[in-house]
Order: structure tokens, then sequence, then C-alpha cells
């Protein structure tokens, strides 16, 4: 009897404990610290884009990257360089930010930073540059 009543409370904890990890939230309390979940598929990073008359693209992959291609306009910076968030100090807060990569793994650590700075229009390209070049 006492072993069904463990297995029935660790079935009951993992039950819940799955269910917790199904219902994401657009905000994840990480080290006390609020990030949100700045990904826009890539209609929507395009529409968002063209609506805005002044916009800041930032290209997060490295230079041999985006000397390969790169959007027009896009300004290159590599969170893998050492230094690369002076660049981020040039940005103007009140303007939109629309970030790519090859995934979204580096240009989310910048929309992250861009967030902890006071940046509150930040779009990041999901699932990266593939789905731009993808979707025409």
């Amino acid at each position: 009897m006492k072993k069904q009543i463990i297995f029935i409370l660790v079935l009951l904890l993992t039950t819940t404990v799955d269910s917790i990890g199904q219902n994401q939230s657009s905000v994840v309390e990480k080290e006390r610290v609020e990030q949100k979940d700045f990904r826009t598929q890539a209609a929507l990073f395009h529409k968002k884009l063209i609506e805005q008359r002044h916009s800041q693209i930032l290209d997060a992959r490295s230079q041999e990257e985006f000397n390969q291609a790169h959007l027009p306009q896009a300004i290159q910076i590599d969170p893998a360089v050492e230094g690369y968030e002076q660049q981020l100090d040039k940005l103007i807060k009140s303007q939109p930010v629309f970030i790519y990569s090859i995934q979204t793994g580096r240009s989310t650590k910048i929309a992250n930073l861009l967030a902890e700075r006071g940046f509150t229009k930040i779009y990041v390209l999901s699932p990266g540059i593939s789905a731009w070049i993808g979707a025409g």
C-alpha cells in the first residue's frame, strides 16, 4: 500500500512538472531577469520591417557569413566577438530593431541584451535567415 501511494505521488508530480513545461509563456523567469520571446516568423518579420520608417537591422552572424549575403542596410554584430556590446550603444531605443542569424541563438542573445537596456520593439527572425530565404 505504501509503495502504491509513493508511485501515485511520483506520477502526479511528473504529470504536474510536464504540464508546467507545456504551458510555456512568452516571458521566462531566468536568474531573476525577465526574458521575453522576441521570435517572429518570416512573414510577420517582413511585414513589420516594411511598416517601419526607421528600422535598425542587425545581422548577428560572423563577418564571413555576413560577407556572403545579408539583408540590405543590415549592420553586422557578432556576439561571439569580444566587445560587441559597444556596437549596441549606437542604436536608438525609440526605433525598432530587427535581428537575424542562422538560427535564433545569437539573435536572441542580442535581443535580451537590448531589452535589458530598455529597447521595446525587438523582432528576431525565427527560425533564422533560412526562413527568410525560404519565404522568398
